[in-house]
């Protein structure tokens, strides 16, 4: 499984010496300032459990940590980037704020690095980040950390060295090996993504982990019923191990049956973890009836995830649930207006943090953009590529520099403007809408062997997400049935 956090959570971690990653000697240790052994002992669980995908178990101990000695600054920081309650990601977050200054030196970076990740303050955290490479500079555990770092700010051949480089030094730090398969499928380059995952399950052959991630990756490879089967066997070693079976679900749907698919999901959603997690999980169901091509009823599900979410103070869901009804919306105005919901809803009194905030803002900016030329206004859409463009100025974050790259791209494309177009759209090439106009501007531009290979690329993309069920549907819908009206 590829834990669909903040960069803020990639960010953090811990160096002391886990089961799952045996010891090569060469490794340097913080001391976390902790007289408590219950504290230090629940701390060192909840980061195996961490690293080994058990969230739920990894937050318990957490909990127990700094129930055990409530000044421990450290374990406030873990608790604040794992808990799926915002509420206590917040107020987690202030408690290590408050306690630092007891804390290490090298505690104290630490908490500046997720801070400061947490409010988007990107250049603070990479000068955090680079203050610990320097003290610990051969600790295995924050090249690790930093590789996360760089993948999660979308410096891919960064991580990928620090990876490398990092299973050169240990070539069984598992999770390490699961990340790096990872980034080899993202790149497209699925021999090494399985066999990376291969030995990820080798291991730790008693973790259900493994067996989730080497299966997601067979199913991005559009290896489905070798994908079941491993979904399946993590299951098989833990049986509460849920988010294979929303995987199993999301596979199913991929295969186009989705009656079994939905099947599957609610299962999954019955035994969510979390508020979030069963949220997350439906409004991935209502994927399902876009390849039915039910927009109607797509509609109404993610209308009641909206709502849902809005009541649990899940501000980032509830966003997320209408800018996706947005993406299938055909009316101009409904459209806008939903994009206008998607971005109020980041400015309730709920508690999110800037980054997840400024984030979720880009995306919607991007959506506005991509309706703005489908309605062939460019100047809207241009209006709104300079807001974005300040943003990703402004902040320095990789995120929300890629999502500028690729909306630029596509607005480049319907300027007429191929080879500029191109260039902006290379540096967003993971975004299926960016392979859309990839494939457009290198037909226009006259290059029909790059034009087929990214339409190609675009087709043979297998993930259960509405964005692939809406770009590689074989035909799109002009005009989808009748849908509830916005509120």
């Amino acid at each position: 499984m590829l834990s669909l956090v903040s960069c803020a959570l990639f960010a953090l971690g811990l160096w002391t010496q886990q089961p799952s990653t045996p010891s090569t000697g060469k490794d340097l240790a913080i001391s976390f300032s902790t007289q408590s052994v219950d504290a230090r002992e629940a701390l060192q669980r909840g980061v195996v459990e961490w690293e080994n995908h058990r969230m739920a178990d990894a937050v318990s101990d957490f909990r127990k940590a700094t129930q055990a000695d409530e000044n421990f600054a450290v374990a406030h920081l873990f608790l604040s980037a794992l808990t799926p309650k915002p509420e206590e990601q917040s107020s987690e977050l202030q408690k290590a704020l408050a306690l630092s200054s007891s804390a290490s030196e090298a505690e104290q970076m630490l908490i500046r690095w997720l801070a400061s990740t947490s409010q988007n303050q990107i250049l603070p955290a990479i000068v955090s980040m680079n203050e610990l490479l320097a003290r610990y500079p051969q600790d295995e555990h924050l090249l690790y950390r930093a590789a996360i770092w760089f993948r999660g700010q979308r410096q891919t051949n960064r991580a990928i060295a620090s990876y490398e480089r990092l299973l050169q030094i240990d070539p069984k730090f598992a999770d390490a090996l699961n990340q790096l398969g990872y980034v080899y499928a993202f790149e497209g380059n699925f021999d090494k993504a399985i066999a990376t995952m291969k030995k990820y399950v080798a291991a730790l052959p008693k973790e259900p982990n493994p067996e989730d991630s080497y299966a997601e990756i067979l199913r991005m490879a559009g290896h489905y019923k070798d994908a079941l089967a491993h979904y399946h066997r993590a299951l098989a070693i833990d049986h509460s191990f849920w988010s294979s079976q929303e995987g199993i679900a999301g596979t199913y749907s991929l295969m186009g049956d989705q009656a079994r698919a939905r099947a599957e999901y609610e299962t999954a959603i019955q035994h969510a973890p979390s508020q979030s997690a069963a949220i997350q999980w439906t409004m991935n169901s209502a994927v399902t009836w876009i390849r039915q091509n039910d927009f109607t009823k797509a509609n109404a599900v993610l209308h009641d995830i909206a709502q849902r979410a809005h009541e649990n103070n899940l501000a980032e869901l509830e966003s997320s649930a209408f800018r996706q009804m947005a993406l299938f919306e055909k009316d101009p105005a409904a459209r806008q207006e939903l994009l206008t919901r998607a971005e109020s809803a980041l400015h309730h009194d709920h508690p999110l943090s800037k980054l997840a905030s400024e984030q979720q803002t880009a995306q919607i900016m991007r959506a506005r953009i991509y309706a703005f030329l489908e309605e062939k206004d460019l100047g809207a859409a241009n209006r709104i590529l300079d807001e974005l463009h300040s943003t990703s100025e402004d902040t320095h974050n990789g995120f929300i520099r890629v999502v500028f790259h690729g909306a630029n791209g596509a607005v480049l494309t319907m300027e007429g403007k191929y080879e500029d177009a191109i260039g902006e759209l290379l540096e967003d090439d993971r975004n299926l809408f960016s392979m859309k106009y990839l494939a457009m501007a290198y037909q226009k531009s006259g290059a029909t062997q790059e034009a087929s290979r990214w339409a190609a690329r675009l087709a043979g993309t297998k993930n259960p997400t509405l964005e692939q069920a809406l770009l590689t549907a074989a035909p799109s819908p002009v005009q989808p049935a009748k849908r509830i009206a916005s509120k």
